[in-house]
């Protein structure tokens, strides 16, 4: 059997972890957003559309959690 890891070991650990995914999540975000941020510039209309579109997927989980904290 392996000895346990102490505090600190395990804090090192789980802050290597969420580093790898807050950098994926952010290069993902990136490679998504500098695109669309481009076509939004060069064309006003779908601009207003690529807007709305952000606007429903931020709202969404608000209403969602709404939901359960009404009952």
């Amino acid at each position: 059997m392996w000895p346990m890891p102490s505090r600190s070991q395990r804090i090192l650990r789980r802050t290597g972890e969420h580093l790898v995914l807050v950098s994926i999540s952010l290069g993902a975000a990136i490679l998504i957003a500098l695109p669309l941020g481009v076509l939004a510039a060069k064309r006003p209309r779908f601009g207003q559309v690529i807007l709305a579109a952000t606007g429903l997927l931020q709202t969404v989980p608000s209403l969602a959690l709404l939901v359960f904290m009404v009952p």
